[in-house]
This record gives C-alpha cells, structure tokens and sequence, in this order.
C-alpha cells in the first residue's frame, strides 16, 4: 500500500542567510543563520574573530619610524618599529663643548668623559 502523503521541505529560505536552502518550501527566521562580515585575516590590525565572511576590510601595519622629527620618517608607516634616526644638536656651553648621544649620554670631545644622562 502506498502513501498518498507529501510533506513540505522545511528551511531556510533567505536567500542572503549562508544556511540558504533552495529545495525549502517552508521555514522561519529561527532556520536561518547570516554571516558575519568582516575582517578573517588574524594577521590585520582590524581582525574580527567573530566573522566569517571577509568582506574586504582588513588593514595591515605597516613598519616603520612614525616620529615626524626623524630624519627617517615613513609617512606610510601606521606602528613605529624603533628605528627612527634623530639629528642630534651640538650644544655650546662656556665650560664645555658636548655631543648628545641618545644611547650614551653627554661625550665630551676634548676629554673623551662621557657623562650619562
């Protein structure tokens, strides 16, 4: 004996959801899960551990001297890698003649003292 019965295809019929099924015939929101957009590249500034969806946004660092007073300023860079370079000024005194050093301090020339900061 055959069954006379058809039933209905049930899900989801949002043809924006990632869970979209064309067979369905029946469905409710509830059957449906979207995307979520965003950046999936865990190695970009921007990532969104919650997307699954890229969607083109992501942002990468680029490295670099950030610091607008150094002589090597990358205007392209977005994170400051530590390498800046800086003209050091030579200052006069009436006692004494000292070259700054951003790692040693004051270098007294005619003496070879070197001062820390």
């Amino acid at each position: 004996m055959k069954s006379s019965c058809s039933y209905w295809v049930s899900g989801c019929m949002d043809k924006k959801a990632k869970n979209y099924s064309a067979k369905a015939e029946i469905g409710k929101v509830s059957d449906c899960s979207y995307w979520v957009r965003g950046c999936t590249n865990s190695k970009a500034r921007n990532f969104n551990k919650k997307a699954d969806k890229d969607d083109g946004s992501c942002l990468f660092w680029v490295l670099g001297c950030t610091d607008k007073k150094a002589t090597n300023f990358d205007k392209k860079a977005t994170k400051d890698n530590g390498t800046c370079k800086f003209v050091v000024p030579v200052i006069t005194s009436t006692k004494a003649k000292c070259w700054l050093s951003a790692v040693a301090g004051c270098f007294h020339p005619e003496t070879s003292a070197t001062r820390t900061k």
